[in-house]
């Protein structure tokens, strides 16, 4: 598992065009994907395999069978943008009663949702409409706090890409 990921290193960084990472990166990052997930991190795995994928489709590479298998297999529950392709719109759309989001941040790899809620009953029905709707949240941070004299549920989530 350390000579694939050094070789993946090694392919990043010696190979700059798109093409020759397509053609080394992404078989690197797939083996790589497939040592993670005999060892059992799975989480780990999933990154190698997205990598690959990412590299295809920045490729401008028909979809290929073993794009399909890792997805269908190892990438299960990944986000799913509104229908224009925006995962961020897909995330605003979701709305629950009692729920207050004050800030949506996104970087390269996840949307973090900040905000607050009436109860954490509200927070885990949100939580639901997220999974079915959007993707497989993780619930990072629920606190107590105050808003207007009022007690309230903190909260802190995070979707990846």
């Amino acid at each position: 598992m350390v000579q694939t990921r050094s070789l993946l290193d090694f392919y990043k960084r010696y190979y700059a065009d798109k093409d020759a990472q397509f053609a080394f990166v992404a078989p690197t990052a797939v083996r790589l994907g497939h040592n993670l997930m005999k060892a059992g991190r799975n989480n780990e795995a999933r990154d190698a395999y997205r990598v690959a994928v990412e590299l295809w489709r920045s490729a401008g590479q028909p979809t290929s069978d073993i794009e399909s298998f890792i997805e269908a297999t190892y990438l299960p529950g990944e986000a799913k943008p509104d229908s224009s392709g925006n995962l961020r719109a897909a995330v605003e759309a979701v709305q629950v009663d009692g729920i207050v989001v004050e800030q949506i941040n996104e970087d390269e790899y996840r949307i973090t949702i900040a905000g607050f809620a009436d109860d954490n009953k509200r927070i885990a029905a949100y939580l639901r409409l997220l999974k079915s709707q959007v993707s497989t949240p993780d619930l990072n941070l629920v606190a107590s706090g105050r808003r207007q004299e009022k007690t309230v549920s903190e909260f802190s989530i995070s979707i990846k890409k």
